[in-house]
């Protein structure tokens, strides 16, 4: 049996040490929240602009939750192109099924989902904007769809 050392344990016991990055070690994890409300049906392909990460944003945890939809309607959690990065509808949560009501669902919800969600864990170098992506079309007109991811910053 072996014992090795993580990246960041290893920068710690390196003579000389070597400063493990904000974020990394006793990060302060911040919240990015937002809502977007229903005034009309929602068609598959179209996007929900939601607020943005910060420059330096490691994205730990994402969920989203809705009402119920109609019976039909689907949506991902992701980021539009931010000069840096393509863009990637399903980073944080892929292909939510919000036909039910009070829909809610996590990153990696299954195996299938987790393999899409390259979002987390990853960090962004510029501030980048936070996208609701419609997969299926929705029959209702009314409703509220909300996000929460939490990161930190280093």
């Amino acid at each position: 049996m072996a014992t090795v050392n993580s990246i960041n344990y290893e920068k710690t016991v390196a003579v000389p040490a070597t400063k493990v990055s904000q974020g990394e070690t006793n990060g302060r994890v911040k919240v990015l929240k937002d809502k977007y409300t229903l005034s009309a049906a929602l068609t598959a392909a179209d996007i929900i602009a939601c607020t943005k990460l910060p420059a330096g944003a490691l994205v730990l945890d994402a969920y989203i939750r809705s009402a119920d939809m109609g019976g039909t309607g689907q949506f991902s959690v992701g980021y539009l192109a931010n000069g840096t990065d393509d863009a990637d509808p399903d980073a944080f949560v892929n292909n939510v099924d919000a036909g039910d009501a009070n829909a809610f669902a996590r990153n990696g919800a299954d195996a299938a989902a987790a393999a899409a969600e390259t979002g987390i864990l990853k960090r962004f170098s510029v501030e980048t904007q936070v996208s609701i992506t419609v997969e299926e079309t929705t029959t209702a007109t009314s409703g509220d769809v909300e996000i929460v991811i939490f990161f930190v910053l280093a």
